[in-house]
């Protein structure tokens, strides 16, 4: 890994407001490592983003459960155990650590972007990697179902 992105800095490259080739842009706030080049980054989180999109269309095209439920962000109020004023938590991220608190003050719903939507695409693709691998080492590991029991239930 050359340098550790945040969503929103994959998302401004993808909306095509970062491209690591104007020194007019805003820079964004991450080391990079040697010899990458920003415009070698943002061509790679766009085929990334590419490769994405056709994963989705084709998990989609074979039947794949689509979940479009609401999310919220919330905005807590002080916190006990740090200096910020306030922190956000949502169901993808929690800025502050388990030991402080803070009470919700108001919620937002939150905004799956492409950046996250691509994340979630490759860690799925890696949670269906990591279950084939598990299922040819371990095959046949239950007992197969009973013919009369499946066709009372099937019955009913």
């Amino acid at each position: 890994s050359c340098v550790k992105l945040a969503y929103e800095h994959a998302q401004r490259m993808i909306e095509g407001n970062f491209t690591g080739r104007d020194i007019s842009e805003e820079r964004i706030p991450c080391d990079l490592m040697p010899p990458y080049t920003w415009p070698q980054v943002v061509d790679d989180v766009l085929q990334l983003h590419k490769v994405a999109r056709a994963l989705r269309a084709d998990r989609y095209e074979q039947g794949a459960l689509r979940l479009d439920n609401t999310k919220l962000s919330y905005r807590l109020d002080s916190l006990k155990f740090c200096g910020l004023g306030s922190a956000v938590r949502s169901n993808h991220a929690l800025v502050f650590s388990s030991m402080q608190d803070g009470n919700p003050v108001s919620a937002t719903p939150f905004v799956q972007r492409e950046a996250n939507q691509m994340i979630e695409e490759f860690m799925l693709l890696a949670n269906r990697r990591v279950a084939l691998y598990i299922s040819k080492a371990f095959p046949d590991r239950h007992a197969h179902p009973e013919c009369a029991f499946m066709a009372v239930v099937l019955s009913t």
